[in-house]
């Protein structure tokens, strides 16, 4: 049965396609290892009073990496949430766990266009194991954790 009430098209899709949007941005200039040093380091700074500059760098590393992860989880998620509507659960994940390996691959290819960014295999695979996350934890596959915020 085809969407026919814009308010379904809107629950369903509209925060899939601003969060992809979201992503896009994220992987602009605006968010380069610079940049979000500017404002990542000083709060590490803070929280870690002792820690050197080195070992800042590699929270600083550490916090970006889970960006990645904590982003495609919510990509994941909400892919989910979309697809299962009016779609069996399994077509819903596998079509999801698709939809997620080609974004994770178009942001990297993003960053490649961008002049103070570089593609990362790594950063695939991080956005990836993200994806798979934030799925697992809307699908009710019986994984603990499924439909933990009650949506649909």
């Amino acid at each position: 049965m085809p969407i026919s009430k814009p308010g379904i098209w809107l629950e369903y899709w509209l925060p899939l396609l601003l969060w992809c949007g979201l992503v896009q941005y994220f992987s602009s200039d605006a968010f380069s290892y610079g940049e979000t040093s500017r404002f990542i380091t000083p709060v590490l700074a803070f929280l870690f009073p002792t820690a050197g500059p080195d070992t800042l760098d590699l929270l600083h590393q550490v916090v970006r990496k889970l960006g990645h992860v904590l982003e495609f989880m919510a990509m994941g998620w909400l892919a989910v949430r979309a697809l299962r509507f009016r779609r069996p659960e399994a077509e819903a994940v596998l079509a999801s766990l698709a939809f997620v390996v080609m974004l994770a691959a178009v942001d990297e290819w993003h960053q490649a266009l961008t002049a103070t960014r570089g593609p990362s295999l790594a950063d695939v695979g991080y956005d990836c194991l993200g994806g798979v996350l934030g799925i697992s934890l809307s699908s009710g596959s019986g994984v603990p954790g499924s439909r933990l915020f009650g949506f649909r």
